[in-house]
């Protein structure tokens, strides 16, 4: 964005007190912190930088109180040069991956964003592998954790580097066979598993814990996977909730009305965009544990042919109070400084709650 200090008068002196330079002043402290949070802003100084004299000609470059003179619009091109020359040799590093998360061995897909003039690209993905100097890579992590990625580019007009901090998340594969959810599979497990083994009636409660295939029975290939897991010590805890009262989610109109009594939610449009709250109530993650992955599951009540794109945000508090139909009860609370944005594809079938449905981690 290129972005013009203006005056609105004509016999305007340069420095001066008055609010048209109060109002510069204001959009120039805006656009710095704008900067700052990484926005591609240039700054074009008219109102005391670009030498025009707004007096009318022909003592200065104005036609009349709003028009330029000839010379008054060879030294505003000139300026809008200059402006527009520094935003197109500026390098600049930016990226992104796809998937950002998964299960070991998991291959993403590096894709530039970057601007400028660049002849060269390094890519450290974080993991101790040797670097690429492709454009669009892809690389394979082969073993768990969180990696931290960076993109280095290099150009005649200098270079830029842009890290994401833990930006890749790989997990292990679940343990099939971890009935009681401990990171193992055990001996508890074994017998758990035993009890169902020869069944065949899965369809009937109560359910079988051992048909890892789904076939409705208890057999030989789900005897087969329970082997493979077992002695494993390896197992991620997982934790499911549901949404369960009427207070625990609510929609929240631009004007500020705030619902509890929808039997869905819309993401986001309701006539017009609105804001939506989803509270976890009682989520027993033990202290200290480290969460590899995280996501909010939805099921589609209503079908879109149109592709959305979600802002995801928390509430920066230790334990959040339940809606309320109060104006603004949604928007008016804290925010984590960071967020996720979610490019959700069309919902096409009515049921489906499938990884379409499923926020990122």
């Amino acid at each position: 964005m290129i972005l013009a200090l203006i005056i609105n008068r004509f016999d305007y002196v340069c420095g001066d007190s008055s609010t048209t330079t109060t109002f510069n002043n204001n959009v120039n402290d805006i656009a710095q912190d704008r900067i700052l949070f990484g926005d591609r802003i240039e700054i074009i100084d008219m109102e005391c930088g670009a030498d025009i004299d707004y007096r009318e000609q022909p003592a200065g470059h104005m036609w009349d109180t709003l028009h330029p003179f000839e010379t008054g619009y060879e030294k505003m091109a000139d300026a809008w040069f200059i402006g527009l020359q520094a935003i197109l040799t500026v390098i600049t590093a930016n990226f992104s991956a796809d998937p950002v998360s998964g299960i070991v061995p998991l291959t993403s897909g590096f894709t530039d964003h970057s601007f400028g003039n660049i002849d060269t690209w390094e890519w450290d993905f974080g993991d101790d592998s040797p670097l690429s100097f492709e454009q669009y890579p892809t690389h394979t992590y082969e073993n768990p954790g969180l990696y931290t990625v960076s993109l280095t580019v290099t150009g005649t007009d200098g270079s830029d580097t842009e890290t994401k901090t833990d930006h890749i998340s790989v997990i292990t594969a679940p343990c099939e066979g971890d009935f009681d959810n401990d990171s193992d599979v055990d001996g508890s497990d074994l017998f758990v598993f035993a009890s169902d083994f020869g069944r065949t009636n899965c369809s009937s409660a109560p359910s079988c814990e051992g048909d890892f295939d789904s076939d409705g029975d208890v057999d030989g290939s789900d005897l087969a996977v329970f082997i493979a897991n077992f002695v494993r010590t390896d197992c991620l805890l997982v934790f499911e909730t549901r949404v369960l009262a009427s207070s625990n989610d609510a929609e929240e109109s631009a004007s500020g009305f705030t619902s509890l009594t929808s039997g869905y939610l819309e993401l986001v449009d309701a006539g017009t965009n609105q804001t939506v709250g989803i509270r976890f109530n009682s989520v027993d993650v033990p202290q200290g544990a480290t969460i590899v992955n995280a996501y909010v599951q939805f099921k589609v009540d209503e079908t879109s042919s149109e592709t959305t794109l979600l802002m995801i945000e928390g509430e920066d508090i230790d334990n959040a109070a339940p809606f309320a139909s109060s104006s603004g009860n949604i928007s008016s609370r804290a925010k984590t400084l960071t967020n996720v944005s979610w490019s959700s594809a069309p919902w096409t079938t009515v049921g489906e709650a499938g990884p379409d449905q499923r926020t990122p981690n």
